[in-house]
């Protein structure tokens, strides 16, 4: 996500503002990738790599939002109507002719040295149609890239603000706890789909489990770089001899790079409350809440 950098204040927002800003963010990251796809439109025909490129990352681009959107439908559904999120979805589909057809195309090109004269024949006869679907593809995602552009003003007008009582706002939840409950959420639905995957027969099956990977990455990123752990300590001294000796000080050299900066959020519970739940947890980390002894 390049509009917006969402750190660890945003998580702290109010939910409401939180995955707006994102939203807002996303829909500018689209609109951009279909601005350089229509600038590449003859190239795109013509299978230039840098135009089938352009092509696919609008077409990531589109998948993040309408991800984003169906993760936090209860608080967008207001601004996100159905026939918008319809329209949303009539934009992503209008791109996948084109798209699938370059892909194949790129694996027939690659497989070509490999076939005998006669095979190469039907490659000949079947690139010559994936071609010109291509062809036909483009012009569709292109009417598809100049439909998005004219949802965005719309879409982030209506964004940018929303309704909130003004009265006990320490109440208000959280963009960070309902962010992390959303994606405990995208996890176990992809749990779920994976386990229905038996064997390499199961086409559908790996389709949907593909399909939820995709969606938990796209929810995953805006927040990228973050790592949420929940642990239990008797006491300082525990925690301290934890930290520096193996197998944690080697895991944190190691993701030490990718990580943002380290934040904890600590609370004191009676043994009869342990463990805790990951539930509590992230209301915690919303709410910001103090170290404690």
């Amino acid at each position: 996500m390049k509009s917006i950098v969402a750190d660890e204040t945003m998580l702290r927002e109010p939910v409401e503002r939180g995955v707006r800003l994102v939203a807002i963010s996303l829909l500018d990251d689209a609109r951009q990738a279909g601005d350089k796809l229509t600038n590449l439109a003859n190239e795109l025909r013509d299978g230039v790599t840098a135009a089938d490129d352009a092509l696919h990352d609008f077409r990531v681009a589109v998948r993040r939002v309408r991800s984003w959107v169906r993760a936090f439908k209860p608080w967008l559904q207001d601004d996100m109507s159905r026939k918008r999120r319809r329209r949303l979805s009539g934009i992503a589909e209008a791109t996948r002719a084109a798209r699938d057809a370059a892909v194949h195309l790129e694996w027939l090109r690659k497989e070509r040295p490999e076939l005998t004269a006669r095979q190469r024949v039907g490659q000949t006869w079947l690139s010559e149609r994936l071609v010109a679907q291509r062809t036909e593809g483009a012009d569709a995602a292109f009417e598809a890239a100049a439909d998005f552009a004219t949802m965005v003003p719309k879409l982030t007008r209506r964004l940018e603000f929303y309704r909130a009582a003004v009265s006990q706002p320490e109440r208000a939840e959280r963009f960070g706890a309902i962010f992390a409950e959303r994606l405990l959420k995208e996890s176990e639905e992809l749990r779920e789909r994976l386990a229905a995957v038996h064997r390499f027969t199961d086409v559908k099956e790996a389709h949907r489990a593909r399909i939820g990977t995709k969606n938990l990455r796209y929810v995953a990123e805006p927040l990228a770089k973050r790592f949420w752990t929940l642990s239990v300590w008797e006491d300082d001294a525990a925690l301290c001899a934890f930290v520096g000796t193996p197998p944690h000080a080697q895991a944190m050299r190691v993701m030490t790079p990718h990580m943002a900066p380290t934040e904890f959020v600590r609370w004191t519970l009676p043994g009869l409350a342990l463990p805790p739940t990951w539930a509590d947890a992230v209301r915690r980390a919303g709410r910001g809440c103090p170290a404690a002894g």
